[in-house]
C-alpha cells in the first residue's frame, strides 16, 4: 500500500481502517489542517451503531509521536473539536463546509446521547517508516477511552 498525504492510500481511504467495517469514514478538519483525523460508524448488529474516531501519528522513522496532553482524553478532546466544528460562529471553522458542520453536529448529537454499549470508541493509527517499503500501521485503543 503506497502512502501518499497524512495517513491515508492513494485512493484516499484512512491508512489503518480498510477492511475495518466502518462506514462513513471520512475526516473533519479546518482551514488550518486542525480537527478529528478520521471519523465513521462502527456497526454493532441490528440496527445498532457507534461512533468511531482515529488519530493518526506518522513517522518516517521506526517511532511515530505520542499522544498530545489534549489529545489524551479521548471524550473531552472528541467533543471539544466537534463543538468548535459545529458551531459556524468559530473563527477557524468559518470555512468548512455546509456538509461538513452537520457531519459534526450529527457526530455530537450521537456522542452525547449515546447509551451504554453504544458509546463512542477511539483508535489510535500509527503509521512508521513511512515512505519505505517497510512502513507498518499499528491500531491501539486510544488512551482514556471511555467517553464521559
Amino acid at each position: 500500500m503506497k502512502a501518499s498525504g497524512r495517513g491515508t492510500t492513494e485512493r484516499g481511504r484512512p491508512i489503518g481502517l480498510q477492511g475495518s467495517g466502518l462506514t462513513g469514514v471520512r475526516g473533519l478538519r479546518n482551514a488550518l489542517g486542525h480537527g478529528i483525523d478520521a471519523l465513521g460508524w462502527e456497526s454493532l448488529g441490528w440496527k445498532l451503531s457507534r461512533a468511531v474516531f482515529a488519530r493518526f501519528r506518522v513517522s518516517r522513522g521506526p517511532d511515530a509521536p505520542e499522544l498530545s496532553a489534549s489529545e489524551r482524553n479521548f471524550g473531552r478532546f472528541i467533543r471539544t473539536w466537534l463543538l468548535r466544528a459545529a458551531d459556524p460562529a468559530v473563527p477557524e471553522w468559518m470555512e468548512v463546509s455546509p456538509e461538513a458542520r452537520a457531519i459534526a453536529a450529527r457526530f455530537l448529537r450521537e456522542v452525547e446521547s449515546a447509551q451504554p454499549g453504544t458509546k463512542p470508541v477511539g483508535r489510535v493509527v500509527r503509521i512508521t517508516n513511512l515512505g519505505s517499503f517497510r512502513h507498518r500501521v499499528t491500531v491501539d485503543r486510544w488512551e482514556q477511552n471511555e467517553y464521559p
